[in-house]
């Protein structure tokens, strides 16, 4: 599903982008404009920080996931340990 989402808002981003680029082409009064270096280095750091960011983001998430995984497996190990070795009857659970 988040794939699904990704794909839909990079086709989505790219056909507004097209758009602008068609825009922009088609005014002559802007061809003079040209970029300064010093804001092609914040561009570029700015971007830089951004893919830095969600490389971290993924790797949260990969450790949370196995972080609940590994609970969930650790309390049906008990459950189903102390099942098979309690002494007792069902309405020792129920008081518990």
């Amino acid at each position: 599903m988040k794939k699904l989402k990704k794909l839909s808002l990079k086709k989505e981003i790219e056909r507004e982008a097209e758009a602008l680029e068609k825009e922009v082409s088609g005014r002559k009064d802007l061809d003079h404009i040209t970029v300064s270096e010093d804001m092609e280095e914040a561009l570029f750091q700015k971007i830089q920080d951004y893919e830095y960011e969600k490389r971290a983001k993924i790797v949260y998430r990969k450790k949370k996931k196995r972080y609940a995984i590994i609970a969930v497996a650790a309390v049906f190990i008990l459950v189903f340990g102390s099942v098979m070795t309690g002494v007792g009857s069902k309405s020792y659970w129920k008081e518990v």
